[in-house]
């Protein structure tokens, strides 16, 4: 007679996690994201992994401090969140805060933006005036 091998798991302890949700400003989940967890006062990275399909990422910190999880969509989205743990936390809003990009890129983006759009409107511009 043969037995078959089975799965099974088991619940050792509880242990608080962080869960960070990432998304998109219109609502949807940036899920699959691959993200980093760096340690508190040092860009170690603690973890890795990838965001689950509601864009959660959970984690278990093993010290208090200011955490940060990265999170990256692979498609040109990036975004950094603090998580304040412990002792940290008391002294920070559990709101994480959001670093995405910075000022000077935006403005980069903006400019090339407009040009962009300057020049298109002008072609469509040029183009009506050769129809007849």
């Amino acid at each position: 007679m043969a037995w078959g091998h089975g799965a099974e798991a088991e619940v050792i302890e509880e242990v608080p996690a962080e869960i960070v949700r990432f998304g998109y400003t219109a609502g949807q989940a940036m899920d699959g994201a691959r993200v980093r967890v760096l340690l508190p006062d040092s860009r170690q990275v603690f973890q890795v992994g990838r965001s689950d399909a509601q864009g959660h990422f959970a984690f278990v910190p093993d010290r208090p401090g200011r955490w940060i999880v990265e999170a990256d969509d692979e498609r040109g989205h990036k975004l950094e969140v603090a998580v304040a743990v412990g002792a940290a936390a008391s002294a920070e809003p559990r709101t994480p805060e959001r670093i995405a990009i910075p000022p000077h890129l935006l403005l980069w983006a903006l400019i090339v933006s407009v040009l962009a759009n300057a020049g298109l409107l002008s072609a469509l511009i040029g183009a009506k005036k050769r129809t007849p």
